[in-house]
């Protein structure tokens, strides 16, 4: 890929306060950079399935269900508030979406800290763009991590982040999946630019500045060549994915489905779709 194929922009800038790269470590202090994520509302963050599938494949191979649940490596993320300073969050649970390309991620934190932290409320589409629409693709490539410590349960590492954006149209979009081995879930094709450690980083609607999806793969193209193949991940899946949370009015268990009717996650589009239980889970049908 071109060097010039991304766009740079400073730590300071906005979108900072909802995009994040993420990084883990293992119980001996092991490393591992992956990808990126985005804020979906307050404690709650979106980012690629595939990339808490490599932590934990890399860091707690042996770990039996990889789908749900708390997490045996530590996992953490960055967060620019309005004062300029960028606030660590760690994440405390996930649940994957086995339906799409994407992972939820419940943020925590020591209280001190974490009583500290504005939270963004990005407005989101769960219905994926329609062919032609433009899209800007953000995330964190080339992040490195040097310098790391753990002392008294503390870590301490010096980043060297890179934050890029590649935009581009929407090519083709695939209502359920575009095939059985590579992108079995709902996603679209797009022509920007996308670096491995932008996967997780949102989708944005530039007629609209909604994020419409997470970032999911690419295609390597020749060196000299200006033409780009890459994959969001639709999120519309999401809406089924129950959590349990700690809310202003006690504590919660729902679906992303009802945490958009009750106005935590902010969409422009939440109603078009219901959310029923099948079983030990929920289906999501659109329903306009």
């Amino acid at each position: 890929m071109k060097p010039d194929a991304f766009t740079s922009v400073g730590l300071d800038a906005p979108i900072n306060m909802l995009a994040t790269p993420i990084f883990a470590m293992d119980r001996f202090g092991t490393p591992s950079l992956s990808g990126s994520a985005f804020v979906l509302a307050p404690g709650l963050a979106i980012t690629a399935r595939h990339v808490l599938e490599h932590f934990i494949g890399e860091l707690c191979p042996t770990r039996e269900n990889p789908a749900q649940g708390p997490l045996e490596v530590d996992i953490f993320g960055t967060l620019l508030q309005p004062d300029g300073v960028h606030l660590g969050v760690k994440v405390m649970e996930y649940r994957s979406c086995t339906d799409a390309d994407v992972c939820l991620l419940l943020l925590g934190g020591p209280p001190e800290l974490h009583a500290r932290i504005r939270w963004a409320k990005p407005t989101i589409s769960f219905s994926p763009p329609k062919v032609d629409d433009r899209i800007t693709a953000y995330g964190f490539p080339r992040t490195q991590m040097k310098d790391v410590s753990v002392a008294d349960k503390k870590l301490s590492a010096t980043l060297k982040i890179s934050p890029s954006f590649g935009q581009g149209r929407v090519v083709t979009v695939h209502a359920m999946k575009r095939d059985s081995a590579m992108l079995p879930f709902p996603c679209f094709q797009i022509d920007a630019p996308v670096d491995g450690g932008m996967s997780g980083g949102p989708s944005i609607h530039q007629a609209t500045g909604s994020i419409c999806g997470a970032i999911s793969s690419s295609l390597d193209c020749a060196a000299d060549s200006d033409e780009f193949v890459s994959y969001g991940s639709s999120l519309w899946p999401l809406l089924g994915l129950e959590v349990d949370l700690l809310l202003a009015d006690g504590p919660y268990r729902g679906t992303i489905h009802d945490l958009c009717r009750r106005g935590v996650v902010t969409s422009n589009d939440w109603s078009h779709f219901s959310v029923s239980r099948l079983g030990d889970r929920f289906r999501v049908e659109l329903v306009r």
